[in-house]
């Protein structure tokens, strides 16, 4: 009755899904009942058992292993070949279960390699972001380059500067707090065209020229000698502008810039300061400027005065 038990549940066992539901209980993966039934010599039996389990393949695949070596050592015994020595010359045990794993694997259907290859790929990944995010947790990145320095070497080289120019000429124009004066210079800003520069005023512009009859234009301004504008004509033909970048402008520049500091981000110690923290309002005032050259270049070229 055990020996009856035991057959149902081998066959039970080893017998594919398939199989079962057709009510087939043939037992057919069970390796190791395929080399029982061979009876073979000892040696030989159990090189086989060694060799199909080390492969760890799929019971389908060690079934097949099985099969293959039990005709391999049929023959050789056949031929009048000693089973101790069939064993010896079949050669290591592990190495030949690694090249017939390694086969088997190849020949997988293509699904299978599909998915093992994006199995390795999402464990790879996986451990990466593992590894970064513990480094990411643990580490605290260090900034090296300090780019204001990059920056402010163009202004710290030796040479002439435009910048002393261009601030002297500003100021003398009525610049202060980075805002132009009231009156015609206003167009140098805030109209976008040339004409409306030189003979418009600004709607916002309150100051008394404006409130007059006659208020001068920008045309009017200009067409006086003016020696800011030599001024800022030579300032533009020095190639090196000359201005020092920082969170807080030099002292001979808060007058025409205004803001003298600015500290809302703080720079750990060690580290370059960072530069959504600078101060640049050297920029609006070359604005300024360029659009009032630019004035007075169009009415240059309108009395062909190059």
């Amino acid at each position: 009755m055990a020996l009856v038990a035991e057959s149902f549940w081998r066959r039970l066992r080893f017998t594919p899904l398939g199989d079962v539901w057709r009510g087939q209980l043939n037992g057919r993966l069970d390796w190791r009942y395929l080399v029982a039934e061979a009876d073979l010599p000892a040696e030989i039996a159990n090189t086989i058992r060694q060799v199909t389990h080390k492969t760890r393949l799929w019971n389908s695949e060690r079934v097949d292993v099985a099969q293959e070596l039990i005709a391999h050592f049929q023959d050789g015994l056949e031929m009048g070949r000693n089973a101790k020595q069939l064993a010896n010359e079949f050669g290591d045990v592990l190495q030949a279960a690694k090249l017939i794993r390694r086969a088997k694997r190849r020949g997988r259907p293509i699904w299978w390699q599909t998915l093992h290859a994006g199995c390795w790929f999402v464990g790879g990944f996986f451990v990466l972001y593992t590894l970064l995010a513990i480094y990411m947790l643990t580490e605290r990145p260090m900034l090296d380059t300090d780019y204001l320095a990059i920056i402010n070497r163009r202004a710290d080289a030796q040479g002439e500067a435009a910048w002393p120019q261009y601030r002297k000429a500003m100021l003398s124009l009525g610049w202060r707090n980075a805002q132009p004066p009231k009156g015609p210079l206003l167009n140098s800003w805030y109209q976008t065209d040339i004409a409306a520069q030189l003979d418009g005023i600004p709607e916002d512009d309150d100051s008394d020229a404006a409130a007059t009859d006659n208020p001068p234009t920008l045309r009017e301004f200009l067409t006086e000698p003016q020696p800011q504008l030599a001024e800022l004509r030579a300032a533009t033909k020095t190639p090196n502008l000359g201005f020092t970048i920082g969170q807080s402008y030099q002292p001979e520049d808060t007058e025409l810039l205004g803001m003298q500091s600015r500290t809302f981000l703080s720079t750990p110690a060690g580290e370059p300061p960072e530069l959504i923290s600078m101060l640049m309002g050297h920029i609006q005032i070359l604005n300024h400027a360029g659009a009032l050259l630019a004035s007075d270049a169009a009415l240059a070229a309108e009395s062909d005065d190059a």
